[in-house]
């Protein structure tokens, strides 16, 4: 189901009873998000803002799990926010109520879509997780919107499901997104406005520590053992290859809790550029591989969304064919040390290039 922009006079009946209102709590205001629709009779219990991220917003179908084919890549402020409520009606009732607030507040609605029509299981496997957001994979809803003119557009992306009769919903802001990913390291004031995660008060019983602490990323920027790790020339990476089967990198770099590629990364990425131009019959699966620090479904769709980043990159700034590149994530099933230490932490933190 694809809709536009048109704006949907919403009857005072279904003010009275609908579980989405144009609300937000004072939170959510203090952060400049109160002109944006958010769950109004439901709990946050999670949030996180990231002043400089990346997110790629799904705008249409997706039929091959792990390539979006309709989307917009955006670079900017993201604010991802996860809401729990009662069961008090139907998903399609309550994801359409939603739909008509967005209107209503100015947004042009880009894809809006219920499991199948959205691709089913591929699509879920496709999304960027928000942690704590619980979804029935085959029984969801979606919806992409933007606002305002280009100049200062701001983009959004809600998600829509329910587990053990409970409503999880999932809303993605991205504000001030710009045309180019961001380059180098965040600034200082940057890093500093970045406020983390926030978990409200009012949400089950976890600690907000503890889920901070669990964001640890599996491949942190400050991760000293990673940084040190062996940078392989085209010739080293041939040799592993032809010996093994496939040579594990240790010197691609990561965004916290992000796909996005560092700028360390390109000596690397020039090397297996070279390896494939000196090889014309060689193709590759890129395979991103974690620790076991957060849950195996989260890091699982980390490490497939860094294997596609790094294919994307590798096609489209180093002109590689597309066809000599497939992408995989198996999170923290393909261990090659123990994650007991640090030290086996950062060897199971890599990616690796398989002979396809």
């Amino acid at each position: 189901m694809t809709t536009g922009g048109k704006t949907v006079q919403r009857g005072k009946t279904t003010g009275l009873y609908c579980w989405l209102l144009l609300a937000v709590t004072a939170a959510e205001a203090a952060d400049g998000l109160d002109w944006v629709p958010a769950p109004a009779e439901a709990t946050r219990i999670y949030e996180r803002v990231s002043q400089r991220d990346d997110y790629t917003l799904i705008t249409g179908p997706v039929e091959v799990r792990d390539y979006i084919e309709h989307g917009e890549e955006l670079y900017g402020k993201v604010t991802r926010s996860v809401y729990k409520g009662g069961m008090g009606k139907p998903l399609p009732s309550v994801f359409k109520a939603y739909q008509e607030s967005l209107e209503q507040a100015g947004f042009e609605i880009l894809f809006a879509c219920a499991t199948n029509e959205c691709g089913g299981i591929r699509f879920f496997q496709s999304l960027q997780p928000v942690r704590r957001m619980r979804t029935d994979p085959w029984d969801f809803h979606y919806l992409a919107a933007r606002h305002g003119p280009a100049e200062r557009r701001t983009f959004l992306g809600f998600l829509l499901s329910s587990m053990r009769d409970e409503l999880y919903a999932a809303r993605l802001v991205i504000e001030r997104p710009s045309a180019q990913p961001i380059e180098g390291e965040q600034t200082a004031e940057a890093a500093a406005a970045d406020t983390g995660v926030r978990v409200s008060a009012e949400s089950e019983t976890e600690d907000p520590e503890a889920e901070a602490a669990a964001l640890t990323d599996v491949e942190g920027a400050e991760d000293t053992a990673e940084m040190a790790g062996e940078a392989l020339d085209a010739e080293a990476m041939a040799e592993r290859i032809a010996a093994n089967g496939s040579v594990a990198l240790y010197s691609i770099f990561f965004e916290v809790n992000s796909a996005a590629i560092r700028d360390e990364s390109a000596p690397t990425l020039e090397q297996v550029t070279r390896l494939l131009a000196e090889d014309p019959e060689l193709n590759l699966i890129v395979v991103g591989h974690t620790d076991n620090v957060g849950r195996l479904h989260y890091n699982l769709q980390l490490s497939e969304r860094r294997a596609a980043a790094m294919v994307k990159q590798l096609v489209k700034r180093y002109g590689v064919a597309k066809q000599r590149l497939r992408s995989a994530g198996v999170g923290f099933l393909a261990p090659v040390a123990s994650n007991n230490s640090e030290e086996g932490r950062a060897k199971n933190r890599r990616v690796e290039l398989v002979a396809d």
